[in-house]
């Protein structure tokens, strides 16, 4: 194997894992910032945070089911 294929295949693991961390980590994240917010905003308790983190958490599930390297 020659040195360009090793640096290609090295540069399409790294995307794979960004992309991979990405689908995962933002929807949960996004979701719980967007319910903390919501619920500061409401004057409730943490009720926002909580769904939207657990819908966050149904989004990232099903983007890691349907991801494919």
């Amino acid at each position: 194997m020659k040195w360009y294929e090793i640096l290609r295949e090295l540069a399409r693991a790294r995307m794979v894992g960004i992309t991979a961390l990405s689908v995962i980590i933002i929807p949960i994240v996004l979701t719980g910032v967007g319910g903390f917010y919501l619920d500061l905003w409401l004057g409730t308790i943490p009720l926002f945070t909580i769904l939207l983190s657990l819908l966050g958490l149904a989004a990232a599930v099903t983007g890691a089911l349907k991801f494919k390297p």
